[in-house]
């Protein structure tokens, strides 16, 4: 490919993200301030998905991924917030899956521990709390119960 220049769509402005549509099956966009990338899925409804978050893979991005330690639940939480109970040894992580927001224990003093697959499919027989790393799509996901249902979440 000696000479051949691919140039992906892009942005130098800070917040702007692909309309759902907007991006041709496997065409990529990127935003340079926010380091993300995504791939477009085809179709004019279908959102594009988001391949790098960089500040979200190595804890940046303001109070995204806030550790902490304390007897007492952190107010205002956000989605992938972890707090260490100090008082029991409990470990939780704050979980937003579109419908509910709430603490989910990943582990601690006083659970029997979690379970740990990598798998390119889902695991079967999981328990709240469980882990599995999504091979083919790089992702860590929780199985978690969050009073209606119980399903596979990203973190």
């Amino acid at each position: 490919m000696a000479g051949t220049v691919v140039k992906l769509r892009r942005s130098e402005t800070s917040g702007v993200v692909p309309d759902n549509g907007s991006l041709a099956l496997g065409e990529i966009a990127i935003n340079i301030p926010d380091k993300k990338v995504w791939v477009g899925t085809g179709g004019n409804t279908a959102p594009p998905v988001l391949l790098v978050d960089y500040d979200a893979m190595i804890g940046g991005g303001g109070a995204s991924g806030t550790f902490t330690y304390s007897s007492t639940a952190p107010g205002s939480p956000s989605h992938g917030d972890t707090w260490f109970k100090s008082d029991t040894g409990d470990y939780y992580i704050y979980i937003n899956d579109g419908d509910s927001s709430q603490w989910v224990e990943i582990g601690g003093g006083g659970g029997s521990g979690s379970n740990y697959t990598v798998s390119s499919t889902a695991p079967t027989g999981a328990s709240a709390g469980d882990l599995w790393y999504h091979s083919t799509e790089h992702a860590i996901l929780m199985y978690i119960n969050d009073g209606d249902s119980f399903q596979w979440v990203e973190i």
